[in-house]
């Protein structure tokens, strides 16, 4: 059962602005932090600080051997059940870190050449350098990380479209940036089944991975690599001797995997270790993020449906002009747009409040679009 249906909605995962997750099952989408970093809100600033500062306070722990510190940064990250997103088969069982895996992962950013030189700057840079994060792992840290905009976000939906609050209930782990430690509070949330419920965005979450450290070993180390074979023309350059490359020099990316190995993680991080400007190169390609999930791949990822598009236009022209349909108009105007304009629009707001209150807009979208009309209107 989905949270919509749970709580009697009557809306369509189209009209919501958070994923329309089953309150029992993971759904197979991850947080993405370049996603965040271009939120232009103020849910996004807030959480893109959440995670600079918190990745800024390991990296300096490790760096100055303060291991009970980092252990301490790293085993607060707890199993993010209450979002149901992951990899989770059957009911939601999130991994979580745990001190078995803190410590692996601690003994990692200790031996990283990258966290020594500074190379390793971001958390997304983890996936490829840091033996132990993969991406679900990956977006796990990002989840508790920003768990605290997380509960303020699902408290501000919740009472937008009527969702029943319990009080009192446990927040986890909920990182404090002016005190650099995590910290537990209890806080308005729902609890369908009695199962702890937080509410994500459907803006920041992707099907791929930020960064794939497939990708950069096959196409950006093995490359560098392969260049280098050229450069010093050793046994494994080999002259093309037919065909309309006849006497061009080639080496295959066979014969670099049989030398320096084939396990994507290990050969990246020693590599990059020994040529830091293939990570430069690679990060350089990927700077523009990738854009919102369409309403098909979320429905695809969630198994529901797509925009009933008559269905929703109906519901704003059925409606009388007039003021005892005001409220139902806004209603069915936000379902309508919301809907219409994703992803280039996304978030929508209800009643913001302009000018310390004197004037309410009625409805206001984050505009996150990379390219169409409303790009070019956030530059013009």
């Amino acid at each position: 059962m989905r949270v919509a249906e749970f709580y009697s909605l009557n809306l369509e995962q189209p009209s919501l602005p958070f994923l329309n997750v089953d309150i029992e099952r993971d759904a197979k989408l991850f947080l993405s932090a370049k996603a965040i970093d271009n939120l232009d809100s103020e849910f996004g600033k807030h959480s893109n600080e959440l995670l600079h500062d918190y990745f800024q306070q390991l990296l300096n722990s490790v760096k100055a051997n303060k291991k009970s510190r980092a252990l301490k940064l790293l085993s607060e990250l707890r199993e993010p059940n209450e979002t149901h997103l992951g990899l989770s088969k059957g009911k939601s069982r999130g991994r979580g870190l745990g001190p078995q895996k803190a410590s692996e992962i601690y003994s990692s950013f200790s031996k990283s050449k990258a966290v020594e030189t500074g190379l390793l700057r971001d958390l997304e840079d983890t996936v490829l350098l840091i033996e132990g994060i993969s991406t679900d792992i990956l977006s796990d840290i990002i989840t508790n990380v920003i768990r605290g905009p997380l509960i303020t976000y699902t408290q501000k939906v919740c009472r937008q479209f009527d969702i029943p609050m319990a009080a009192e209930v446990s927040s986890g782990p909920v990182w404090n940036p002016k005190k650099h430690l995590w910290e537990v509070d209890f806080v308005e949330l729902p609890v369908p089944n009695n199962e702890k419920l937080i509410l994500v965005p459907k803006s920041i979450v992707r099907i791929d991975p930020d960064y794939d450290v497939s990708e950069y070993y096959r196409h950006y180390v093995l490359e560098r690599l392969k260049s280098e074979e050229l450069k010093k023309n050793t046994s494994l350059v080999n002259i093309i001797k037919t065909g309309k490359n006849r006497g061009k020099k080639k080496v295959y990316k066979t014969d670099l995997q049989a030398k320096y190995g084939t396990e994507a993680k290990s050969v990246s991080i020693e590599q990059t270790n020994n040529f830091p400007d293939v990570l430069t190169e690679y990060k350089k390609a990927k700077e523009i993020p990738t854009p919102a999930l369409t309403h098909r791949q979320i429905a695809d990822a969630l198994d529901v449906e797509q925009p009933k598009w008559d269905e929703l236009l109906e519901s704003v022209m059925a409606l009388s002009p007039g003021r005892p349909n005001a409220y139902k108009y806004e209603d069915a105007i936000r379902n309508l747009l919301t809907a219409l304009f994703f992803p280039a629009l996304v978030d929508p707001e209800v009643q913001s409040k302009l000018h310390n209150g004197m004037k309410r807009v009625d409805l206001t979208f984050t505009n996150y679009a990379r390219s169409g009309f409303f790009n070019w209107l956030s530059r013009n």
